[in-house]
């Protein structure tokens, strides 16, 4: 696989629902929102499940390449997210990983997990 900059991965990636708080003239608001990732739920006898609440999308963006002498190739990106309701959100932040692990991470979500019974709207 050829990673040049620009190029653009995205893959599904399970969300669960989490709630923040919100502070104003008013008071304290609980809101819902999507978070990535799992929550473990316990199943018997002492084991646990991944589930999920819905499937989004994570996004990676190259930025660039670089390959530093005899050192592994390095892949710089950014990240965001389209949650399932398709609002996009992420930190911006410049990220950096090897060549080995950008592809394994542009592989998808590498876990399985359970799609809980739900509706998507948050």
């Amino acid at each position: 696989m050829d990673i040049i900059a620009g190029a653009v991965f995205e893959h599904d990636y399970p969300f669960v629902r989490d709630t923040y708080q919100e502070h104003d003239e008013d008071g304290t608001h609980n809101i819902g929102t999507w978070r990535p990732g799992v929550r473990w739920e316990m199943t018997m006898p002492d084991s646990g499940e991944a589930c999920a609440d819905g499937v989004g999308k994570q996004r990676l963006t190259v930025i660039g390449t670089y390959k530093p002498g005899r050192f592994p190739e390095r892949i710089f990106y950014v990240r965001t997210w389209i949650d399932p309701r398709g609002k996009e959100f992420g930190n911006t932040k410049l990220r950096i990983t090897t060549k080995q692990a950008f592809m394994a991470l542009a592989k998808g979500y590498r876990h399985e997990f359970r799609l809980e019974d739900s509706e998507v709207a948050a």
